[in-house]
């Protein structure tokens, strides 16, 4: 084939795979105590519409893996597609589909995958979308699965806890409010049993209680509100203290953020120490607007002429030529309880 035909040959592949809307998960290693997160921004376009997310996870281990999709905006939101789940116990693959609200413009999500059962677990997959665009955002996270806070890419905070005596913990969350001023508006929402209330304060802005979340007569605890604080600029520090009733009990309680601030720190009860950072690469197709369609054009460019020198001594192998993110461990950890249970809690939910 001549040079000019390989090169417009390897565009038009490299245009057609990402205009699919698939991003391909290379193989990861997970052991029973950790998960990888993973995030995404998935472009609805300029006319709302629906977008049907669909991950598939391939598990080559007798641990197995179970994986959720989680819509950071629905969940901000409190709507009824801000998550979808599933397991697949030993080896084979796992699938998991999530009809997103309908809407416009660009959303971020995560896919988080866990070991089903204790043990350790290596996985590949692929996420794919029926419209608009879909980006890796450029980093994973990785982080042991257990109680304490979590903290995934800073868009908002989740605690839980397992307790066996009365319950009292204390923990310190940073919002980072950006450089202009701005109120912010979250939901706090709390879950869990052997429960008085939870309890948010402005620290500060004087140690002020702004919210609190009361449980039912029996410790029960099932509700959300909406929270405005004050106008703030830079970081501003808030405590969430939970209170029990004196029995046994859990509690999970989430701070679910805009994307206009980002959490960015923690201390307190539930805040493990963080893993040393390490760097790795992954690959994936990407289908995405504006300057990246650009940068894909000019990886398939840049693949064409590899693959003509490659050919050119005799190999015949073409590159894929699409991007690579990278991938960083977490800098928060996990806050999901195994418990002794095969199937570890929900990361988003307790």
């Amino acid at each position: 084939m001549k040079p000019l035909l390989l090169l417009l040959a390897i565009l038009t592949f490299a245009s057609a795979a990402c205009a699919q809307g698939q991003v391909t998960l290379p193989t990861y290693s997970i052991g029973g105590g950790a998960a990888w997160v993973f995030r995404y921004q998935l472009d609805h376009g300029g006319t709302p519409q629906a977008v049907q997310i669909d991950v598939s996870i391939n598990c080559q281990s007798n641990s197995g893996v179970t994986v959720r999709v989680l819509d950071i905006d629905d969940k901000y939101n409190a709507g009824a597609h801000d998550e979808a789940g599933g397991s697949h116990a030993g080896t084979g693959i796992c699938n998991v589909s999530l009809l997103t609200d309908t809407r416009t413009g660009v959303h971020p999500f995560l896919v988080i995958v866990q070991t089903f059962q204790p043990g350790d677990s290596v996985f590949d997959g692929h996420v794919d979308i029926d419209a608009g665009g879909i980006t890796p955002n450029g980093l994973t996270q990785s982080m042991r699965v257990q109680d304490g806070l979590f903290m995934p890419f800073g868009q908002y905070a989740v605690f839980n806890a397992d307790f066996t005596t009365q319950a009292n913990f204390t923990t310190y969350v940073t919002i980072d409010f950006g450089s202009a001023p701005q109120a912010l508006t979250m939901r706090l929402e709390g879950l869990g049993s052997g429960v008085n209330e939870v309890r948010l304060y402005d620290v500060t802005g004087g140690d002020t209680l702004i919210k609190t979340l009361y449980a039912t007569m029996s410790g029960n605890l099932s509700t959300w509100d909406w929270v405005t604080t004050a106008s703030y600029s830079g970081e501003v520090q808030f405590r969430i203290e939970v209170e029990g009733d004196g029995s046994a009990g859990d509690i999970f309680w989430a701070m679910w953020l805009p994307e206009t601030v980002s959490a960015t720190g923690g201390s307190g009860d539930g805040v493990p120490v963080a893993p040393k950072s390490q760097k790795g690469s992954g690959g994936g197709c990407a289908a995405d607007q504006g300057g990246n369609l650009a940068a894909l054009v000019l990886l398939g460019v840049l693949a064409g002429l590899a693959a003509f020198r490659i050919r050119k001594r005799g190999t015949g192998n073409l590159a894929c030529g699409c991007g690579e993110f990278a991938e960083t461990a977490s800098t928060s950890l996990c806050s999901v309880a195994q418990a002794g249970l095969p199937v570890p809690r929900d990361f988003a939910r307790g």
